[in-house]
């Protein structure tokens, strides 16, 4: 039972990879969207995590002689809270945006 559940999976593998083999000659566009988790790690201070967000564009072109070129960018925001030296004050919320942009 156990041979034929492998071989199942190989099999399943095997169709779907070939599944993109035909190549067409095609700009392409791809959206990316995603939920982060960012904590600071120091020894000054003490921090807890938070939660933040990712999205991203990317676009496949086609130049001469089959070149493609591969360009994206990115943005997200990232979240975390630092606790004060005062137990009576309030955890200060900090965020930080970044883009990034890649040409593969």
């Amino acid at each position: 039972m156990k041979k034929l559940l492998i071989t199942a999976v190989l099999l399943a593998t095997c169709s779907i990879a070939t599944a993109q083999y035909g190549y067409r000659d095609a700009n392409r566009i791809g959206f990316s969207v995603g939920v982060n988790q960012f904590t600071m790690n120091s020894n000054d201070f003490e921090s807890k995590p938070g939660i933040g967000w990712t999205a991203g564009l990317s676009v496949r072109g086609n130049f001469y002689n089959d070149f493609d070129m591969v360009y994206e960018i990115h943005f997200s925001e990232n979240q975390f809270q630092i606790e004060p030296e005062n137990p009576l004050g309030s955890d200060v919320k900090c965020k930080i945006q970044s883009a990034q942009i890649a040409l593969l």
